[in-house]
């Protein structure tokens, strides 16, 4: 087994290096660290298997003498303390000064990195808990520790690691799991996963058993619960039954009936049986089994219906059930609308909002884009552009009345119809274009009475650029 020497000196790394990290136990490793793989390209193989003390003090000896000068080595001798340096009139006396202070301890490459990383592991613990204050949590089995050193600006706290600057709540997270901060997971399902904070804790709180790993759609949906921007249950605004039935509701999923049945029976829609059975409203709720619904599972089998929707291409037959099953679901609309020739389809009566349609387990977040792509083929799902409505009615799924175009032309559109009312006319637009560059945008802002911002834009060329 190779055998190295450990230094508790500042050797052959440099001074301006090593007077940075020079004296905790930590540091000293990392020295010696260093040092080892220094010997071990420098030394020779066979002065390397050295196990005594004499052999190792003579191998580092001509190792001093052949790499360092006189000014190093008296650089070396004033850092170990060695401050009578004017009696050390030649190398020899250096060398022999600085080697007589070496802790010789014989060990590994693997056995010196366990010990850095242990070491490194610790210092970082007690540095961060060290900058810690507990707070009461009536949410947590344990009090907060709120972290009383530097903040950023978003009102969490920082710490360095090594020479990075990291966010103090994932160091506390990665030190309670006993792993690197790097190696924290940030992906899951397709979805970017952050460390979050528990029921009552602030953002500065790093104490590990109330941190844990979330998706961005959960966090901010347990955010809101807990600031009560979000009202769950009977106080929410748009309830419309109680909890009681609700609870009663959900146990009878799968006793034989059909919502229909199950509709009529509890004297609600069946829409609400349908969105208790599917957990999108009280999925707090347990089922008849005990157990909650874990609604990141919903968001996540969302998303994938998302995909598989994005990257689904109807079949001929496909295309003629969906076209089939749309028009016996829609209506007639009792006025033709400008730029077309027949009347709309109105998707279950609707005129003002986009319906969503399910066909084939698949959800399609609008009717008409079923129509279209089942009419037209499929959308190139990287394209940014939409699918218009030439008769300006959002519930129509007539294929006739859609067509596939740019967000310009579809805001262009709603402009042409009345839907969307412009602040500043064409004229205006040309007016300040031409207007004294001398004048602030927040002059002309007020002149016209919109935001600085919308005359930046149309000053800069990126706004209202259709308007020559």
């Amino acid at each position: 087994m190779l055998l190295l020497c450990s230094f508790k000196i500042k050797t052959i790394l440099g001074r301006d290096f090593l007077n940075r990290v020079w004296l905790s136990d930590l540091k000293r490793c990392f020295i010696e660290r260093k040092m080892n793989e220094i010997l071990i390209t420098e030394v020779p193989a066979k002065q390397q298997l050295s196990s005594s003390k004499e052999d190792v003090f003579k191998v580092n000896y001509d190792f001093l003498m052949k790499t360092k000068t006189y000014e190093e080595l008296k650089c070396m001798a004033s850092d170990m303390g060695e401050v009578r340096l004017s009696k050390c009139k030649s190398k020899t006396n250096l060398c022999d000064r600085i080697l007589n202070n070496v802790q010789y301890v014989p060990k590994t490459i693997a056995e010196a990195d366990i010990e850095i990383k242990n070491k490194q592991t610790e210092d970082l613990r007690i540095r961060l808990y060290s900058q810690t204050r507990e707070v009461p949590n009536e949410h947590q089995d344990r009090p907060c520790l709120e972290f009383t050193g530097a903040l950023n600006s978003g009102g969490y706290g920082k710490t360095s690691v090594g020479y990075s600057s990291c966010i103090a709540h994932r160091v506390a997270y990665a030190l309670h799991h006993n792993i690197d901060v790097d190696k924290i997971p940030r992906e899951r399902n397709g979805n970017t996963l952050h460390v979050c904070h528990g029921k009552g804790c602030k953002r500065t709180c790093i104490e590990g058993t109330h941190l844990e790993l979330k998706t961005v759609g959960e966090n901010q949906f347990d955010d809101k619960v807990r600031d009560g921007c979000t009202i769950e249950g009977e106080k929410n605004g748009s309830n419309k039954i109680t909890e009681e039935l609700a609870l009663e509701i959900k146990h009878s999923k799968g006793d034989g009936r059909t919502r229909i049945e199950r509709a009529a029976d509890y004297g609600v829609t069946v829409g609400i049986v349908q969105s208790i059975d599917h957990c999108d409203a009280w999925a707090r709720l347990p089922d008849k089994n005990g157990e909650v619904s874990d609604t990141s599972k919903r968001r996540q089998r969302n998303s994938e219906n998302y995909k598989k929707n994005k990257q689904k291409v109807l079949t001929e037959k496909e295309c003629e059930e969906a076209l089939e099953m749309l028009r016996n679901k829609s209506v007639d609309s009792e006025v033709i609308q400008k730029k077309v020739d027949t009347v709309c389809w109105l998707f279950k009566g609707a005129k003002e909002t986009y319906m969503y349609v399910d066909f084939k387990g698949i959800r399609f977040t609008g009717a008409h884009i079923l129509a279209y792509e089942a009419t037209y083929g499929k959308r190139d799902p990287e394209s940014k552009n939409v699918i218009r409505h030439l008769c300006n009615i959002r519930g129509c799924c007539r294929p006739s009345h859609l067509a596939y175009g740019t967000q310009s032309e579809n805001t262009l559109d709603a402009m042409e119809n009345g839907h969307k009312q412009l602040k500043l006319t064409d004229d205006d637009v040309r007016n300040i274009r031409k207007m004294d560059s001398s004048l602030m945008h927040i002059q002309i802002a007020a002149l016209y009475g919109v935001s600085p911002t919308t005359i930046c834009s149309i000053r800069n060329g990126t706004g209202r650029t259709r308007v020559i």
